[in-house]
């Protein structure tokens, strides 16, 4: 197959020439659902990743907004790596929006579920909600079950050390919180 440069690329595109899209989609779809598939996704997802990728890069090459200056493998690559990440993300939120909801119809409907209890949820509540939005996705998705690996992989954080070390410092932080509210003397003293 014809080895094509960065710049008939990026015309091949803007101008949809079959060639040239076939060749794009021949030389970078295959790393792209490799990646998607090793990453909780299927190959459908990897088909409407790269198809939206594709798009998004049309809409910037004739919008002449696109300058590279790497290759185009790695870019339409890093496009969908990004696209997948924010839709790993999107469905996370969602499958934690349905938890919340099971868990607060569960929790209304628990003859057990005593004021003691109420009180130290709702004072956790009070300091997570407290958190930058990092802190408190990074310690949701821990506190889910989540692996170290797929939160980095969610986050987009260069490694698993440094979601580490950021689980640990937003912990620290819920806590210091919890810690310092005076609520907290009531709870203990009343536990």
């Amino acid at each position: 197959m014809k080895q094509y440069t960065v710049d008939e690329i990026l015309d091949g595109i803007r101008c949809r020439n079959d060639k040239i899209l076939h060749y794009v989609y021949h030389e970078n779809y295959p790393s792209v659902r490799s990646y998607i598939t090793e990453n909780n996704g299927s190959s459908q997802d990897a088909k409407d990743i790269f198809q939206e990728g594709l798009v998004l890069i049309y809409q910037k090459v004739t919008s002449k907004k696109l300058l590279l200056d790497c290759s185009f493998h790695a870019y339409i690559f890093s496009v969908c790596r990004l696209l997948w990440l924010k839709e790993l993300e999107r469905r996370k939120s969602e499958k934690m929006d349905q938890k919340d909801v099971k868990g607060y119809l569960d929790l209304q409907s628990d003859l057990n579920f005593d004021d003691l209890e109420q009180e130290k949820y709702r004072l956790y509540q009070k300091h997570l909600r407290r958190l930058n939005p990092d802190c408190q996705r990074v310690l949701m998705l821990f506190y889910d079950g989540v692996s170290i690996r797929d939160i980095t992989k969610i986050m987009g954080y260069t490694s698993e050390s440094y979601t580490k070390k950021k689980k640990s410092m937003c912990k620290e932080k819920l806590i210091q919180g919890i810690k310092s509210d005076p609520k907290y003397d009531q709870i203990i003293q009343s536990s």
